[in-house]
């Protein structure tokens, strides 16, 4: 809803990428819940070790953990163009799907 909106208001744009961010660090949370202090970096490294993603995947996730940083802590204000929210918004999507299959899968077998 954010992006679309972005056509109005164009901050929404950054908004929607750092929530898109956010889901995934949920997702990941989901799969490996434990102490809340503990770095998204080593969930996505966790994720890859035991193969839920795959080593190409699990670099546009750390990449992700940087941007998500940036736009949680940002020291000027950030922006985004069309083509990269999209890219990042459609990644997003996949590792969740991917992050959430396996911690199903892993629910199942429990």
């Amino acid at each position: 809803s954010l992006f679309v909106h972005s056509w109005f208001d164009y901050e929404f744009m950054v908004v929607a990428c750092l929530l898109a961010l956010q889901a995934v660090e949920a997702s990941l949370r989901i799969m490996y819940p434990g102490p809340e202090g503990r770095p998204l970096k080593k969930l996505v490294n966790q994720a890859e070790r035991e193969k839920v993603l795959p080593s190409n995947i699990a670099e546009l996730a750390r990449n992700g953990v940087e941007l998500r940083n940036l736009f949680s802590h940002p020291a000027t204000q950030a922006a985004v163009t069309l083509g990269m929210a999209t890219s990042l918004l459609e990644n997003t999507h996949r590792l969740v799907s991917l992050v959430l299959a396996a911690a199903s899968a892993r629910a199942q077998r429990a």
